[in-house]
């Protein structure tokens, strides 16, 4: 059997923890491509940072490519990321941590990530490029969209709507059967009790607009 080979994009927090991740599975990471030219050849955690975004024309497209790229309230990098690697003919690795749990009949679509502690029940679907954090409750039949971030500690309870690119803050309450809009934020520890629509920005418990 041929060991997977990744590559991550971002050298930041939100790389090195994937980084972590992917030495708990089977396969090599190769190194991480970053933004910043002064990191290129240093060490990150003792992975080898290969040099900027130029370095990805080089690879052989059978290396998965994982996106190390977070985001805090915006995930606009993230998704460009994501689809201009794409636009290339690269694949993005899903990454599921060995301490989650994900129910069998879970969908996660390319380059999905699933964090130690999170939980996914049953009926739910996960967008390509989309952050299940650290500790993240994703209650049954939950929909959620590509390039989204729920972030550590976030509960949706069952039948949640979020549509692309939303941010969930950390520790926020989603109630059962909402619909949250594309392009929303929800501040950290908010309790959304109702419908959201596209590109809200809301917080507080209950969570009103800003």
């Amino acid at each position: 059997m041929t060991l997977a080979r990744y590559v991550i994009l971002g050298a930041g927090g939100h790389g090195r923890v994937l980084l972590s991740m992917l030495r708990a599975l089977t396969g090599e990471v190769i190194g991480i491509v970053d933004v910043n030219p002064a990191l290129k050849g240093k060490t990150v955690d003792d992975a080898r940072v290969l040099g900027t975004d130029d370095v990805l024309e080089t690879l052989d497209r059978t290396v998965l490519l994982v996106n190390g790229i977070g985001s805090v309230g915006s995930t606009e990098r993230r998704q460009s990321a994501f689809e201009s690697a794409k636009a290339k003919g690269f694949t993005f690795a899903t990454v599921v941590h060995p301490r989650s749990i994900v129910d069998a009949a879970t969908v996660l679509e390319e380059g999905s990530q699933v964090f130690a502690g999170a939980i996914v029940q049953t009926g739910s679907l996960i967008g390509a490029n989309t952050i299940l954090n650290s500790g993240a409750t994703i209650d049954h039949d939950c929909r959620i969209a590509r390039h989204c971030h729920i972030a550590p500690g976030s509960v949706l309870s069952g039948h949640v709507s979020v549509g692309g690119g939303t941010h969930i803050g950390a520790g926020a309450t989603v109630i059962q059967g909402v619909t949250i809009g594309a392009g929303c934020v929800v501040g950290a520890g908010s309790v959304v009790i109702g419908d959201l629509p596209t590109g809200s920005k809301v917080v507080g418990s209950p969570a009103k607009p800003l």
